[in-house]
């Protein structure tokens, strides 16, 4: 169940290096030039309602297209465990301009670093986890250590090479709180009304609109109807 659940997730990090192919050279070029890229916060801001819009539509209603598409009904459990699994792209995904800013400096070995004290992270809370929570428990030690991820590389980017990356990061974390809090209710059969779940889809576009209201210096809904009047 647990590999079968690891499709979403799979899913999630082909799309994740993707955007990070397509946006890393230009982050990299501006940085190494200047000092400072002028697009990080609103691309990144806009990169996290983009996965995580995906996860809460599949944590919602993945159960609901396994069962209108066919799957043999042995596998709607793996609907439930995956979008779990794939909160860790979210979590990770957001540490992009710190990894950037650790290859300008071109003090790689720190990745070295990073990689052996999440995996060591990794092992133990698998080695404590597992035997009493299962499947669950193998998922949160991969959360677990996609934080650990996410502090390290954040240390050695802003505290110990001293850049200072325009980021919102209250955002980014009150986003995996929801995504949590999301995927708990559905797993514990809480919310059972497909009305339901679309009101909480609904609510939570509207809450990332107002979050880019808010935030974003350039706000998108401004950005279409600049394109529509062009157009027009």
């Amino acid at each position: 169940i647990f590999s079968k659940s690891q499709f979403l997730y799979r899913g999630f990090s082909g799309f994740n290096k993707a955007f990070s192919n397509a946006y890393s050279p230009s982050y990299i070029k501006n940085m190494t030039k200047s000092g400072f890229d002028a697009s990080t916060k609103s691309t990144m801001l806009y990169w996290l309602f983009l996965i995580s819009c995906i996860l809460v539509f599949a944590i919602l209603f993945l159960v609901d297209i396994f069962r209108m598409i066919g799957v043999n009904e042995a596998f709607w459990i793996c609907a439930k465990y995956s979008p779990f699994y794939a909160v860790n792209i979210v979590i990770t995904s957001y540490a992009l301009m710190y990894g950037n800013n650790i290859l300008i400096s071109e003090k790689t070995y720190l990745f070295t670093v990073r990689s052996i004290t999440c995996g060591v992270i990794n092992i133990v809370a698998n080695l404590l986890l597992i035997p009493r929570l299962g499947i669950s428990g193998a998922i949160i030690a991969t959360l677990i250590s996609g934080f650990a991820f996410f502090i390290i590389e954040y240390y050695f980017s802003e505290k110990l090479l001293l850049y200072k990356t325009d980021v919102k990061l209250w955002i980014y974390f009150l986003i995996i709180a929801i995504l949590l809090t999301i995927y708990l209710f559905v797993y514990f059969d809480i919310l059972i009304s497909p009305y339901f779940r679309v009101a909480i889809m609904i609510s939570y576009l509207s809450f990332l609109f107002l979050v880019d209201h808010y935030l974003s210096d350039d706000f998108i809904a401004n950005r279409i109807l600049k394109m529509v009047k062009v157009r027009i």
